[in-house]
């Protein structure tokens, strides 16, 4: 058996750099972001900040284009039972591997008292008022008839419930770019021509792992395990199904694996660092996509950038590794973004994000922007339990720009 190719910390993050799209070269080709890149996490405003960091064309509408009118993807329930959008053309092979184990809210309905029977008949209703039309769940909720107040707390597993069923889908937004009030479809009339059940879940688990290592390769095993919510068992017959699809490759004495048909690309890549400066925002795909992340973040600012519960914060990717946190905050009509590097930083580093700064308060659609240097950031390991949404909230700093 072949000895697996070695390569460098360092060639990896550039490589990676690349396939993400930070390096700012991105080829219209490819495709929309959300199309090329597996895992983009759906809630706002992380969905919007993750392509941007990787488009450089990129402004907010284009997203919201591509989910209502265009319909080429959609926010679904999936891995580990975040909130993902998905390409449409990958939406049965998702929603196959990664059903089994999630969150029932089925069950929660039950043991609040509601029984099955229940359940379906206003489920049925909601289908039939829902229509051709598009409603939030507060909307749905009022019009229903007065006998469904006794479902009292059970109402708010209702909707997922439709979701996890393929009957209702997450369709457009209201209230911005920063807004998580769904309105809810018709799965058969948002999407007729999806059928979920176009394959089964043995299918669907290797299609999965294909398109992981494509987004996010060189990893390993666990690494996908971690990200699909998988069992051990699942995880490893899917990607042994793969075969000579992926090679293996070593990293820091570590196997890895990679598409086979990406490994020349791998191989061209410098084996220097990538130069740059990239605002990744809370729960970033890429910040999300590994169980091991030592390859990206030093060990002493590991706490600083994962909370407790494994969540990542917003966090500034530098030259390929994990260099700070960072935050916004709006103010009047100026978008004001805050940073805490780890180390101290020379005026490149800071004109990178001067140029970030810019270019997130133009894709948001703000007059002006300003730039804040702010102190060493704290750890998330103690204090609130969600701080990794807002790092440096009340953090004090300098202004280092504003335009």
């Amino acid at each position: 058996m072949a000895m697996a190719e070695r390569f460098t910390v360092s060639q990896i993050n550039h490589y990676l750099w690349r396939r993400q799209g930070f390096a700012g070269e991105r080829d219209p080709a490819a495709g929309p972001v959300v199309e090329d890149v597996i895992g983009i996490y759906a809630t706002a405003p992380t969905c919007y900040l993750t392509v941007l960091a990787r488009d450089p064309g990129f402004r907010l509408a284009d997203l919201d284009r591509l989910l209502v009118e265009e319909r080429r993807a959609v926010r679904i329930r999936a891995m580990r039972y975040s909130n993902f959008i998905v390409p449409a053309r990958l939406l049965p092979a998702v929603y196959q591997a990664t059903q089994t184990g999630l969150f029932n809210p089925l069950k929660q309905m039950l043991k609040l008292g509601v029984s099955e029977a229940q359940y379906r008949d206003l489920a049925d209703d909601i289908e039939q008022m829902v229509g051709s039309e598009t409603m939030t769940a507060g909307e749905i909720k009022r019009a229903l008839p007065p006998e469904y107040a006794a479902f009292g707390p059970a109402m708010s597993y209702v909707m997922p419930q439709l979701c996890a069923e393929g009957r209702l889908v997450r369709a457009g937004t209201r209230g911005g770019w920063k807004s998580d009030l769904y309105e809810y479809a018709r799965f058969d009339r948002w999407l007729p021509g999806v059928n979920l059940n176009e394959m089964s879940p043995e299918e669907a688990r290797p299609v999965l792992a294909r398109h992981y290592f494509d987004s996010y390769g060189p990893a390993t095993v666990q690494d996908f395990r971690w990200w699909s919510g998988l069992s051990k068992g699942e995880a490893t017959t899917a990607v042994a199904a793969l075969g000579s699809e992926l090679a293996a490759v070593e990293v820091a004495g570590v196997e890895m694996m990679l598409p086979t048909a990406r490994l020349a690309e791998l191989r061209a890549t410098p084996a220097e660092p990538p130069q740059g400066a990239r605002l990744l925002p809370v729960w970033d795909a890429y910040l999300m996509a590994y169980k091991d992340r030592a390859r990206y973040l030093p060990a002493q600012w590991y706490d600083t950038v994962y909370a407790k519960t494994g969540d990542a914060t917003s966090t500034v990717l530098l030259d390929g590794t994990a260099g700070g946190v960072w935050d916004f905050e709006e103010q009047k009509k100026t978008l004001v973004v805050k940073v805490a590097l780890f180390e101290p930083a020379g005026p490149a580093v800071w004109d990178a994000l001067r140029d970030e700064t810019i270019r997130l308060a133009a894709a948001a659609g703000f007059a002006s922007a300003a730039l804040v240097r702010c102190h060493q950031p704290v750890t998330l390991k103690d204090g609130p339990q969600n701080r990794f949404k807002s790092p440096l909230k009340e953090a004090p700093g300098e202004q280092v720009f504003a335009t």
